[in-house]
């Protein structure tokens, strides 16, 4: 049998990166890049993979210095409490995964304070207890 290769026109190839290519779609994936927002239940890591998804969409040719610089700032501005952002932001990270890992250091430690302050009076024995918690701190690129 032979190997049958069916030749695509132009419109064809046009036709197909409309539909499943992103160059037409770019000014959308810039446009939510600039709206995205952290939401009050989401989690950092999904708040982090969001960015770097949009940040590769919307410059799918870039250099890797650029991707990391506009990831950095599209991850600080994204932070939905503005102490939270500039405490990130005069750590100076040097790319998007380092200000994703101070990030993180950060909301570590303040769930460890905030466990730590909350004391449970135990009325019946007049001792308070502290309240378990379990806070892990990630390390990530020895940040």
């Amino acid at each position: 049998m032979d190997n049958v290769v069916p030749h695509a026109t132009t419109d064809d190839i046009v036709r197909l990166r409309t539909r499943f290519g992103t160059q037409l779609q770019v000014k959308c994936f810039k446009a939510e890049l600039c709206a995205r927002w952290m939401a009050q239940c989401e989690s950092l890591q999904q708040l982090y993979q969001d960015i770097c998804r949009l940040v590769t969409l919307t410059h799918p040719s870039a250099e890797p210095s650029l991707i990391n610089h506009v990831g950095k700032e599209a991850l600080i501005t994204a932070l939905s409490d503005g102490n939270f952002q500039l405490e990130v932001m005069m750590h100076e990270p040097l790319n998007v995964e380092a200000a994703f890992s101070y990030a993180l250091k950060v909301k570590a430690y303040e769930q460890l304070l905030a466990c730590q302050s909350t004391l449970v009076t135990d009325q019946d024995q007049g001792r308070a207890k502290h309240r378990s918690c379990h806070v892990y701190v990630c390390q990530v690129n020895g940040i």
